[in-house]
């Protein structure tokens, strides 16, 4: 399971001397943390006394020694838990059924909790939805060490934070990121360097013979130039995501399509080559473009395919076009 996946690499990856969750929910995180952790020192809180009661008895049936507690976490819990703690909150973002994007707004408040953490030297994680702008975090939460984006196979699955509590340089600018893609087996990480700015070539015109569309956890950590300079691919445009290349890239972390045909986004020239190579199915991709994937395939009545795919996307000048692809 995906989740179960996740919650082992984070395991892995922190190896805290403790953990503590303040918003255990189904508890997966805290069953890994109890299998890897070096010590057994694992304490969760839950709000729900139903899902409270449901934790103690999964983790008594596992053998788990595991402290949970039918609470909100507060305050005054937090001097009682171990030295060098890893403290993880996943926070409800709702607010009267709407989510917000205020910390004051959430449960529990950061604007509260992640002061009082670090100022006692712990470390935190903070756990939040794959849909989360980086931008956003990079200017709420000062301080804070490392982000990671979590992919895998296809998708985004998570967005963490991590604090420490000897790092906290809230003047830095730089923010580290990392992406870490479990895909077929296998783990894979890319990270950007602070004051390495990667500088990558644009295409115009498009004579590469194959698009490249990098990992999902790539594009949301900002990392699409960093892949590019490693593969020597150039890229449409600045913000642009998808990239050019002139040969198959094996192991590329994302999909790629061997480049057919190259034209400007006219609606009525679009219909027409359609029908011209009956292709009444492909993928569509929208990377810059102002217009949706789902409106243009009910545009164009295009069903489904695996073996077509259909980029709208922009060029560095501001031109529409459309880059039709196989895989």
């Amino acid at each position: 399971a995906t989740s179960e996946t996740l919650a082992i690499w984070k395991a892995q990856t922190f190896q805290p001397a403790a953990y503590v969750d303040l918003t255990a929910g189904l508890g997966v995180d805290a069953w890994a943390m109890s299998r890897h952790l070096l010590s057994s020192k694992v304490v969760v809180f839950e709000r729900d006394e139903a899902r409270a009661k449901m934790l103690e008895w999964n983790f008594k049936q596992l053998g788990i020694a595991c402290e949970v507690h039918q609470q909100e976490a507060t305050m005054a819990n937090i001097d009682g838990w171990p030295e060098n703690a890893l403290i993880y909150i996943d926070p409800d973002r709702r607010v009267s059924g709407q989510r917000s994007l205020s910390v004051k707004d959430w449960s529990p408040d950061l604007s509260i909790w992640i002061p009082e953490i670090l100022s006692r030297n712990r470390q935190l994680l903070i756990k939040f939805s794959p849909m989360i702008d980086i931008t956003w975090i990079e200017h709420n939460f000062p301080g804070r060490k490392q982000v990671y984006v979590l992919g895998k196979e296809r998708e985004v699955k998570e967005v963490l934070v991590h604090f420490e509590g000897s790092f906290a340089d809230v003047n830095s600018t730089y923010l580290p990121k990392t992406a870490v893609i479990f895909q077929k087996g296998e783990t894979y990480y890319w990270s950007n360097n602070a004051g390495d700015e990667k500088q990558v070539p644009l295409a115009e015109p498009i004579t590469e013979q194959w698009l490249f569309d990098p990992h999902g956890a790539l594009i949301k950590a900002g990392l699409t130039s960093e892949v590019a300079a490693h593969y020597q691919l150039s890229r449409l445009s600045k913000n642009n995501p998808y990239l050019l290349g002139n040969a198959f890239v094996d192991n590329f972390p994302g999909t790629q399509f061997k480049i057919l045909s190259v034209m400007e986004f006219k609606p009525e020239l679009l219909k027409s080559y359609l029908k011209s190579k009956d292709i009444r199915g492909a993928g569509v991709g929208c990377r810059d473009f102002p217009e949706t994937a789902e409106k243009l395939k009910q545009r164009f009545k295009l069903g489904e395919s695996h073996s077509h795919y259909l980029a709208f996307t922009k060029t560095f000048r501001g031109k529409l076009i459309t880059i039709h692809g196989q895989t």
